[in-house]
């Protein structure tokens, strides 16, 4: 049932339904949904650019350790998000403390960002946020990254 394909051919996704144990009463309508392939079969491209994808967030991640925050207080004390966004964006702010930080009063974290802005636009249109003027994209490849299949 969760088999994983090295050669990224398939995903092995919708290959049986679900354990009956939470989900028997929702099987008359999960079975057909299953039965046509087109729908839950990504292509062995769109497997691709997903990897590709997760491996970008990845180098992402690894680029500050304001995104490897350790405990529900730092998240608490370093994570806002802005008021007033368009409907559908998310706009999260991560502080670094100390000298050169958008918090002085927190621990120095990261040596290169006083702040990370973190812009998620779940639309299916292309927006900007106005407030993100001077902010610089990451170093991997810059801009808004498309997750999702055009």
């Amino acid at each position: 049932f969760n088999r994983l394909d090295w050669s990224m051919q398939s995903n092995n996704f919708g290959v049986g339904l679900p354990p009956a144990g939470k989900n028997a009463d929702r099987w008359g309508m999960q079975g057909p949904l299953l039965a046509d392939k087109k729908w839950i079969e990504p292509s062995p491209e769109l497997i691709a650019r997903t990897a590709a994808a997760f491996r970008e967030l990845l180098q992402v991640r690894r680029s500050s350790p304001l995104f490897r925050l350790q405990s529900l207080d730092e998240v608490q004390a370093r994570v806002g998000f802005a008021p007033d966004t368009p409907p559908g964006m998310v706009v999260m702010v991560i502080r670094d403390g100390g000298n050169g930080g958008a918090e002085p009063s927190l621990a120095q974290l990261d040596d290169h960002h006083g702040a990370i802005v973190v812009i998620i636009n779940a639309t299916k249109e292309r927006t900007r946020y106005p407030d993100a003027n001077g902010w610089l994209a990451h170093a991997t490849g810059g801009g808004a990254k498309m997750l999702d299949p055009p």
